[in-house]
């Protein structure tokens, strides 16, 4: 890519940007150099292999810069999640810089083919004062969001949930009940499990405690009485800060066929 200095700019800035994102271990950092290969690069070299030696005006420029990046991260996407690696930051810098430098190559073939020899930085659009500033404004607002996107705050007032559900055992095992209990808690949560089977207790209750994202699938034997009608095995869980008040609540109706 000789003669054509802006491409050449293109290419090893792609190159810089996706190592600083990956060795950096600050994430504001990797996130900021990580913006022009994403959003601007791709689309630069593939506007300019597209156009080869008579590109458009600037703010078009600008334009078909933006728009054909986000294309190629769709795309990229898409592409990524079929392979075997999959979506990874290494592979997303690997596939950007692959675009980059293959659009910039080709670029570079369609201006030397039209007798076009491009020493120019890269072109930036001209825009007024107030278009400037506004622009800028707005650039520092995104940044600003995405900086306070990756700072974690306080969550004090935040309400976790615990879920209960309740499923035969499987393999044929009638009377084997599974029982689930997951925490979504802010904190350690202990709970007392009820087990009944049509209104009658089903062994002694269990006791658990679990952390938070934690999940305990339980395996409890139920006597399921004979009889033409479906037979309800029902489950409570209690928490022991109140023991006299029900948290959640499952219940399933074994059909009567296989009600022993």
């Amino acid at each position: 890519m000789r003669g054509h200095r802006d491409l050449s700019v293109a290419v090893a800035a792609a190159v810089l940007c996706a190592v600083i994102a990956l060795v950096s271990p600050w994430e504001t950092v990797s996130l900021l150099v990580s913006l022009p290969l994403c959003l601007l690069l791709p689309g630069y070299t593939l506007t300019s292999a597209i156009f080869g030696g008579r590109g458009p005006d600037r703010p078009r420029l600008l334009l078909l810069t933006l728009a054909i990046s986000l294309s190629v991260l769709v795309v990229g996407s898409i592409v990524l999640n079929y392979m075997p690696g999959g979506i990874r930051d290494v592979s997303w810098a690997l596939l950007l810089v692959l675009v980059v430098l293959a659009a910039a190559r080709g670029a570079a073939l369609r201006r030397d083919k039209a007798g076009t020899r491009r020493r120019e930085r890269l072109r930036l659009p001209q825009m007024a004062k107030l278009d400037a500033a506004l622009l800028g404004v707005g650039v520092a607002a995104a940044l600003a969001g995405l900086v306070l996107a990756q700072i974690p705050l306080s969550a004090d007032k935040a309400e976790g949930f615990t879920s209960l559900w309740m499923l035969p055992a499987r393999g044929g095992e009638d009377d084997v009940m599974r029982i689930g209990v997951a925490s979504n808690q802010q904190d350690d949560e202990e709970y007392r499990l009820v087990v009944r089977v049509e209104g009658k207790d089903a062994g002694s209750p269990r006791k658990l405690t679990l952390v938070p994202g934690e999940e305990e699938v339980l395996r409890v034997p139920v006597d399921l009485p004979a009889g033409s009608e479906p037979v309800r095995v029902g489950a409570s869980l209690y928490r022991t800060e109140a023991p006299k008040k029900l948290f959640r609540r499952a219940s399933y109706f074994v059909p009567r066929d296989q009600a022993r």
